[in-house]
């Protein structure tokens, strides 16, 4: 797991990752550089919260890969089900586990990035509990952490 300064966007990686709630908005951080840089990822995201806005619960650990470039991957992680600025920890540790699982399984001897303290600055989780996830859910990725 390497951490680099600079914009994820910039990655050579096959796919960026970030966590996503499940009300359907992508209203800061990564999210909302997605939803501003990919409309059609924020579109499909809003499409399946919206499916689920009764009961969100069924979303948490869904990976939702997205096509942006021939063969390059936005990947939504749902691992939070509410967002807010208040303090409180958003992020689920095991939807994220589910998740990065997933991912690994996926996208397996290929290069995946992420933004540094994913999960942690918006989700309020507690970032050594998120490294350690990434590190051992992400075994068989090459893995590059973005800070900006």
């Amino acid at each position: 797991m390497k951490i680099i300064n600079g914009d994820i966007f910039d990655s050579d990686a096959v796919a960026i990752l970030h966590q996503v709630n499940c009300m359907g908005v992508m209203g800061s951080g990564v999210a909302k550089q997605v939803k501003r840089k990919f409309p059609l990822v924020y579109f499909e995201y809003k499409r399946l919260c919206d499916e689920h806005k009764d009961d969100p619960a069924p979303l948490m650990g869904v990976v939702q890969v997205c096509e942006v470039d021939d063969k390059k991957y936005i990947v939504n992680l749902f691992a939070q089900k509410k967002f807010g600025r208040d303090g409180t920890c958003y992020t689920d540790y095991n939807a994220l586990r589910i998740c990065l699982n997933r991912v690994n399984q996926l996208f397996a001897g290929r290069a995946v990035a992420l933004p540094y303290m994913m999960s942690c600055v918006r989700g309020g989780g507690d970032w050594n509990i998120v490294s350690n996830i990434i590190a051992t859910e992400l075994v068989d990725c090459d893995v590059t952490l973005y800070r900006l």
